[in-house]
């Protein structure tokens, strides 16, 4: 059985039909890196979270609804690849993962995230595309026209700071929409200028 290579620290199991993962791979304690993309899982067992030293995981394109909260206890984990199953949430746990740069979740039905993401301070991207495009998810991101933008800016604290139309310059005019007069802390200016300033805010954590 698969929890017997103990001492295993990669593996590859991509573009195969597994419908399940076995709950003995939480004794991989070994394991750094798990590519278990392209299957047909639905549900990942609470013992994953005993993988502490993993530092990479791809687990897109299946089947998944949910992520448990062990998920929390991956404290190696750097990259996280979540893109094409059918999650409507994840697990507020997993604004512990200190060490996580990079996380995928596009592809999926998300109508919101936890706030304590904003709280990962390695993170560097995070990917959202394709989602459920209900009202609970992106009313934080349309205009005073019930319009969406171009893009939006969100500073390093997962705060929604700015919904400009274009990048060179600000033209909306209510609160949020895009203007130096409505959007709180801004000193005016280009998005250009704003995004400076959004790092500026950041300091050392970016």
């Amino acid at each position: 059985e698969i929890g017997a290579f103990e001492k295993l620290e990669n593996l590859y199991l991509g573009y195969n039909f597994l419908t399940d993962i076995p709950k003995e791979i939480g004794n991989l304690k070994n394991l750094k890196k798990l590519n278990i993309a392209k299957n047909s899982i639905s549900t990942i067992p609470e013992e994953f979270g005993q993988l502490t030293k993993l530092v990479k995981l791809s687990l897109h394109d299946n089947l998944l609804v949910a992520i448990p909260n062990s998920f929390g206890n991956l404290s190696s984990l750097t990259k996280l690849y979540l893109d094409n199953n059918d999650l409507e949430s994840i697990p507020a746990s997993m604004g512990d993962l200190e060490n996580l740069d990079e996380l995928i979740l596009s592809g999926n039905c998300l109508t919101d995230l936890p706030e304590d993401l904003g709280d990962l301070p390695k993170i560097k991207e995070i990917v959202l595309d394709e989602n459920q495009s209900s009202v609970g998810f992106f009313s934080m991101l349309h205009d005073s026209w019930n319009a969406f933008p171009t893009f939006a800016l969100i500073d390093h604290t997962m705060t929604v700071r700015a919904k400009p139309w274009t990048l060179d310059n600000q033209t909306n005019s209510s609160s949020c929409d895009g203007t130096s007069n409505t959007i709180d802390g801004w000193s005016g200016g280009s998005t250009a200028n704003f995004i400076q300033q959004l790092i500026d805010e950041c300091g050392v954590l970016c």
